[in-house]
């Protein structure tokens, strides 16, 4: 099976037989894009170490997804009112983007076959 996302793999991932490593090159506008795009990458991986077991629903999922983007919320809420941090705020985002790709990298091999 391959990815099935965009094509941008010409039919080169593989997806079967559980762990596959790739390696993915990408021109970004900024070593800062960069970072995070490895940050969110790095959090997908560490919350499927941490929690290796997902619904198989797409409802529960999503609801996985709306509760971190609550956190996001609830930082933002906090540091507007000076009682956050820009950090606090940066690692919700970066778990709230972690657990879409997840999501979405769930339903790209799902929907292979």
């Amino acid at each position: 099976m391959h990815c099935g996302v965009c094509g941008c793999c010409g039919g080169l991932l593989n997806l079967e037989g559980g762990s596959v490593m790739t390696e993915l090159k990408l021109q970004v506008e900024s070593p800062e894009m960069a970072v995070i795009i490895i940050q969110v990458l790095q959090e997908m991986r560490s919350a499927q170490s941490k929690h290796p077991e997902w619904p198989e629903d797409n409802v529960k999922r999503a609801a996985i997804v709306l509760e971190e983007a609550g956190e996001v919320i609830r930082e933002a809420n906090l540091l507007d009112e000076g009682h956050g941090s820009v950090d606090g705020l940066k690692s919700e985002l970066v778990q709230t983007a972690g657990t879409c790709l997840r999501h979405l990298v769930l339903l790209a091999s799902s929907s292979m076959g």
